[in-house]
């Protein structure tokens, strides 16, 4: 199972358009996937993803909306839960995060997508950049791919790109 991070479902929104004829066999390989539950969505994601696109970039092209928000709408959305609070408590414990002092990584958000992903075991993807020396990096300032590595957190963070690789023919 894959959880999608806004990041990654704008990135594909943005990168390869539903209406362009050579993105077909991808997206109806995409909304396969979908379909078979393999792909999901936590609500917080979804939430971003819709702020982010819903408003300004679905007004611009009505049919190439129209199958986005088919899939936006098929896709199964995991609801937060009380274990998922907990394992945010957990991971802001160990990045040094006291209440709302986050820094320039990961937000209560983001923390909250991990859990998630974490809980249902699924494979994040995040199109986050993924930071190259930690060991100079307060952990307060981790974007998503280095807390999801944590010991503790241990949930796989892949890219889109890394994703759609895995399927090399759509």
């Amino acid at each position: 199972m894959y959880s999608f991070d806004a990041s990654a479902m704008i990135y594909l929104w943005d990168n390869y358009p539903i209406q362009n004829p050579n993105f077909d066999s991808m997206w109806q390989w995409f909304f396969g996937q979908v379909a078979q539950e393999n792909f999901v969505i936590s609500d917080v994601a979804i939430k971003e993803v819709k702020q982010k696109i819903w408003y300004s970039k679905l007004e611009e092209d009505i049919p190439e909306s129209a199958v986005f928000i088919k899939i936006l709408n098929a896709i199964i959305v995991h609801k937060k839960t009380p274990e998922d609070l907990k394992t945010v408590q957990t991971i802001k414990s160990t990045l040094k995060i006291e209440g709302e002092a986050y820094g320039k990584g990961v937000g209560e958000n983001d923390l909250l997508i991990i859990a998630n992903a974490k809980r249902q075991g699924a494979v994040l993807v995040t199109n986050e950049a993924k930071q190259a020396d930690l060991g100079k990096t307060k952990s307060k300032n981790y974007k998503i791919p280095a807390v999801c590595k944590l010991d503790g957190v241990d949930v796989k963070a892949i890219n889109s790109t890394e994703l759609l690789n895995l399927k090399i023919l759509w």
